[in-house]
């Protein structure tokens, strides 16, 4: 919708000129690419680590620190895989191995630990088949 003035008549607004740069003043210097992606790498960044991590003799966490972004990158990724390496060791998981979709495939079912306690009790008790009489010794 154009801008009219108060007696209907379309009014256009003039655009601002755009000013030349001086010849004798020269344009400013922009840093090439790889330049500034090694800029930004060797900014100091603040991170907030979980454990210690040792770095060429150098402690750095647990808690926050200030690194170069290179640097805080890959102690967040250690960070990380060590947290995944506790959970796995330390936490209490269960799993059920079956047949798999695929001929000699496998697939791996996680249950509760729980399962295996409730359904313990209801299978034979633990022993030895012995092949040549097929007959069952308790332990």
């Amino acid at each position: 919708m154009p801008l009219v003035d108060q007696f209907g008549h379309p009014v256009s607004v003039p655009r601002p000129k755009k000013s030349k740069r001086p010849k004798n003043k020269p344009a400013p210097r922009r840093a090439p690419k790889g330049e500034r992606a090694h800029i930004l790498s060797i900014q100091p960044v603040r991170i907030v680590l979980r454990a210690q991590h040792t770095v060429n003799g150098e402690p750095y966490g647990p808690g926050p620190v200030v690194v170069k972004r290179e640097l805080a990158n890959a102690l967040l990724e250690q960070d990380r895989r060590a947290a995944v390496g506790d959970a796995n060791f330390a936490g209490t998981k269960a799993c059920v191995v079956g047949p798999g979709r695929q001929k000699g495939a496998l697939s791996v079912t996680e249950v509760a630990p729980e399962f295996f306690d409730s359904s313990a009790l209801s299978v034979l008790p633990f022993g030895v088949v012995d092949r040549a009489t097929a007959q069952f010794k308790p332990n």
